[in-house]
């Protein structure tokens, strides 16, 4: 009796945790967007960046380092369409894509980490949620093996001309601040 109820009280522990991390996830604020101060302690990195094929919708090669290096940052976006915190993190740019561009002319791409036989499932996502920035394709995973992805969802920030200067790994409440202030910081 007392292995049972001890399962029963493991099994209700396990249940609680992942209720509460759905609920942070939730409750993250997808629209944000004003100007207030955010103190997240961030320190830029500056890192040359290895280059990776990907493609489009259309199935054309297409580089990495295309997207950046034009004087503007660049905020890229790792996921699979499987990963309820990747789409969270996808709304959420959605959201914020528009805002991102105004204040901070900054650029957005999603890369999906699917494998090809996935490939349908994504664009069936990409139609119904009507993302506002590039969703691109790494079927093969080259771009996780090269930029040491080791976890989805994964935020890369580029700056201006092209050179590494963020990494996230995961998705929460704060997540978009800290994005804010990356671009904020990457402006000075």
């Amino acid at each position: 009796m007392k292995i049972s109820q001890q399962i029963i009280s493991i099994k209700n522990t396990l249940l609680l945790a992942i209720l509460l991390t759905c609920i942070g996830y939730n409750t993250a604020q997808a629209a944000g967007g004003d100007d207030e101060d955010v103190s997240v302690p961030i320190r830029l990195k500056r890192q040359e960046v290895r280059d990776v094929t990907i493609k489009n919708k259309d199935h054309q090669d297409l580089m990495l380092k295309s997207f950046s290096g034009n004087g503007n940052p660049t905020v890229v976006v790792f996921f699979a369409q499987w990963c309820l915190p990747c789409q969270h993190e996808l709304d959420s740019m959605n959201a914020q894509v528009a805002y991102l561009k105004a204040k901070y002319n900054a650029n957005v791409i999603a890369i999906s980490l699917d494998e090809k036989q996935n490939e349908q499932r994504v664009v069936q996502l990409i139609q119904d949620k009507a993302y506002q920035f590039p969703v691109l394709f790494d079927s093969y995973g080259d771009s996780k093996a090269v930029l040491r992805i080791q976890s989805l969802p994964y935020m890369m920030v580029l700056d201006g001309e092209g050179y590494r200067i963020y990494d996230r790994k995961g998705f929460g409440p704060a997540s978009m601040d800290q994005l804010r202030t990356v671009l904020q910081m990457a402006q000075k």
